[in-house]
C-alpha cells in the first residue's frame, strides 16, 4: 500500500526538512502525501471512466515518484525558498495502446489499427489536431465532420467532398473513391514516432504535434485503415473500477494513520500538562 512505501521509502532528509521547517509530525506529513497521491490517481480513474464510452479516447495513468535525499546543509534555503515538495507524488502519462475495434457498418466510422498512426483533422478554431476518433458524420456541406466539428483531412490539406456521391470506400491504406469508382483522394495519416513525448493532449482524445520533424506520413507496415469500425476508448471499464476502489482503500488507511498519529499527540500533549 502506498502508505507503507511512503514509509519505507522516504529517506530520513525527509524527517530533518519536517522538523527543520514547520516542526512538523513527520507521519500527519507523510499520510498527507499518500491521501494526496491517492486523490490524484482517483481523478484520472474518473476521467478514464467519464471517456469509456469515447471512440478513440486514451486513458490517463498514473504512478508514484519519491523525493530524493538532498544535502542537508541546504536545508535553510531550501525552506526559505520553499523549494520542496511533497515525499511522495502522483504523476500522469497517456496511454497510447490499441483500443478493441467495434464494428458498425457506418460507411464514415473508421479506425485505425496501429499504435503511432493518427487521422489527421481541422478543428472549429482552424488549428490541424491529430486524433483516434474516427466517428464522422457527412454535413450539409457534403464534408465529413466529427460532434464538434473538426473535419477530415486528405494529403494535401483538403477535405472530402462528398456533394453528389452516394457512398465511398476506404482501402487500407486510406485511399478513399466513390461506389462509381471516382477517385476523391486519400486520408491524410500522420505517424509519430513517439507519442509520450512528441504530443501534447488537447483532450481525451486530441492531440497536437510538437515537432512535425518527429513525425511521418502515411502508415507504417503493418498498419492499415478500418472502414465501417470504431476504435473503442482504450481503459478498461472493470479495471479502472477495481482500481478506484483499491484507491479507496489507499486514501481510507492513510487517513486511519493521521486519526492515530492525532489522538496520539493528545495523549502525550495531555500527559505532558497534568
Amino acid at each position: 500500500m502506498l502508505i507503507f512505501s511512503c514509509l519505507r521509502k522516504t529517506n530520513i532528509f525527509w524527517h530533518d526538512l519536517c522538523v527543520y521547517a514547520h516542526g512538523m509530525n513527520v507521519g500527519l506529513y507523510q499520510s498527507v502525501s499518500g491521501m494526496k497521491s491517492s486523490f490524484d490517481q482517483q481523478q484520472a480513474i474518473a476521467e478514464n471512466l467519464a471517456n469509456s464510452a469515447l471512440p478513440g479516447a486514451r486513458a490517463r495513468n498514473v504512478f508514484f515518484t519519491v523525493a530524493e535525499p538532498a544535502d542537508k546543509s541546504k536545508l535553510p534555503e531550501m525552506v526559505k525558498s520553499g523549494a520542496f515538495s511533497l515525499p511522495v507524488e502522483a504523476q500522469s502519462y497517456v496511454s497510447f495502446r490499441q483500443g478493441a475495434l467495434q464494428k458498425t457498418n457506418s460507411p464514415y466510422d473508421i479506425a485505425l489499427e496501429s499504435n503511432r498512426a493518427f487521422f489527421a483533422v481541422r478543428s472549429a478554431d482552424g488549428q490541424e489536431m491529430l486524433t483516434r476518433n474516427g466517428q464522422f458524420n457527412r454535413n450539409a456541406a457534403g464534408h465529413l465532420v466529427q460532434t464538434d466539428g473538426s473535419e477530415l483531412l486528405l494529403e494535401g490539406g483538403g477535405t472530402l467532398n462528398l456533394q453528389g456521391v452516394n457512398n465511398i470506400l476506404i482501402s487500407d491504406d486510406g485511399n478513399v473513391t466513390s461506389d462509381a469508382g471516382k477517385t476523391l483522394g486519400k486520408l491524410k495519416l500522420v505517424q509519430v514516432d513517439n507519442p509520450q513525448t512528441d504530443l501534447t493532449q488537447m483532450s481525451s482524445s486530441m492531440f497536437k504535434v510538437k515537432d512535425d520533424a518527429k513525425t511521418k506520413s502515411g502508415l507504417a507496415a503493418g498498419d492499415r485503415v478500418a472502414q465501417g469500425y470504431l476504435e473503442q476508448a482504450n481503459s478498461d471499464t472493470v479495471e479502472q473500477m477495481v482500481k478506484m476502489i483499491s484507491v479507496m482503500r489507499v486514501y481510507e488507511a492513510n487517513q486511519k494513520m493521521m486519526t492515530a498519529q492525532d489522538d496520539t499527540m493528545e495523549k502525550l500533549i495531555t500527559s505532558i500538562t497534568e
